[in-house]
């Protein structure tokens, strides 16, 4: 589970609003209905560091941790707690890469 939703699936259960992250592709269907001209898409990565930058992957921990603690009264923190600990694997094994933006410009017809 990719780090975003799963702080945004706590957020949402606690009540706070997080908007809802899609996938490219799905971005992509969304404006295919649109029927704009001339469409450009624009993929925008924001990370300057690599993806075992120790200050980094030290800071997505202690947000782990924030939210975690945060999510302690929910009755569904045994899931959330499975899957930090499955986040934490993989920023171990993979190390973190943030999702890059897509920028979609088009016209009207």
């Amino acid at each position: 589970m990719e780090f975003h939703r799963w702080v945004a699936q706590i957020d949402r259960l606690l009540g706070d609003y997080r908007a809802v992250t899609y996938k490219r592709g799905e971005v992509l269907g969304f404006i295919a209905n649109t029927h704009l001209d001339g469409v450009r898409v624009y993929d925008v990565r924001h990370c300057s560091a690599g993806p075992f930058d120790e200050e980094a992957n030290r800071s997505t921990e202690l947000a782990i941790d924030r939210h975690l603690q945060a999510a302690e009264p929910l009755l569904q923190f045994p899931a959330l707690e499975e899957q930090a600990q499955e986040l934490r694997r993989r920023l171990r094994d993979v190390g973190i890469q943030w999702e890059p933006e897509v920028i979609i410009v088009g016209r009207k017809p």
